[in-house]
């Protein structure tokens, strides 16, 4: 037997897990797997992930390996895709208007566009994310011909659109839940929330993903206070599905440790 597959035996061990579960409970504990684990610790803000995120690697979501990892999966469907593509289909009108939050380079226009087209006689497709990654959009919409796809960096721009998708960014979202639907100064309809980490078993709380050559700080919710506070908002929640092609490990963390993402389909409430 390997030294390395000793080790992952006793990580993985009940008592071991149960030590490190004990020592992630109290402050310097916490300090100290943070310390060992860095970047994927447990942190008390967002100003304390960017902190650890930025300690060794490039800190943001512009990255060039990021929209190189995006560009990869436009035409791709994941299977998590599968149940937000079928509560958007199920809108009864010809066209259709989506605002994708943090929709990169609009890879999942690229994924989605076949199937909703035969649902939709037009669909209308924008994204909003930072100014550099808008402008490898446009650019990669340029030279596939999406002329229905647009990008901006404003909010308001989703005013009068039918489906707000906020796929593989609602966990970077750093302030309340009321905060991010105000921005957009409209209630959509519909909204698809999908791959993010959440769990139930406890208070929500902020990491760090760590991908290579960048990291960036996200927050994992607590489920139950995610929906709840959708609903003071005036969405209640139609479903909820797992997003098993993703995982959020913390290793010296593993009560925090998120075997699946899931997904979330909110209406607006009459």
């Amino acid at each position: 037997m390997g030294i390395r597959r000793i080790a992952k035996e006793i990580a993985y061990s009940m008592p071991f897990v149960a030590a490190l579960n004990a020592v992630g409970k109290w402050p310097l504990g916490r300090a100290l797997l943070n310390q060992i684990s860095h970047p994927r610790g447990v942190y008390a803000d967002f100003r304390d992930a960017w902190a650890a995120a930025g300690r060794r690697r490039y800190a943001g979501h512009d990255h060039s390996d990021s929209v190189k990892t995006h560009l990869a999966l436009a035409g791709r469907l994941r299977s998590s895709d599968y149940a937000a593509l079928y509560w958007m289909s199920q809108l009864e009108q010809p066209q259709v208007r989506i605002f994708d939050f943090g929709g990169n380079i609009g890879n999942l226009f690229y994924s989605y566009l076949p199937y909703l087209s035969r649902r939709f006689t037009r669909i209308s497709w924008t994204v909003m994310d930072l100014p550099l990654i808008c402008l490898e959009g446009r650019r990669t919409a340029r030279e596939r011909n999406a002329a229905n796809l647009a990008f901006t960096e404003s909010a308001e721009d989703a005013v009068g659109c039918d489906v707000l998708l906020v796929s593989g960014s609602f966990h970077y979202w750093e302030r309340p839940i009321r905060e991010f639907l105000a921005q957009f100064q409209w209630a959509a309809p519909g909204i698809v929330v999908n791959r993010t980490p959440t769990q139930n078993e406890g208070p929500s709380f902020v990491t760090v993903q760590s991908a290579g050559a960048y990291a960036v700080p996200c927050i994992v919710r607590n489920e139950t206070e995610m929906a709840t506070e959708f609903a003071r908002c005036g969405y209640r929640l139609a479903d909820q599905w797992k997003a098993a092609e993703l995982a959020l490990r913390l290793p010296l963390f593993p009560s925090k440790t998120v075997p699946t993402y899931s997904g979330f389909y909110f209406v607006r409430a009459e």
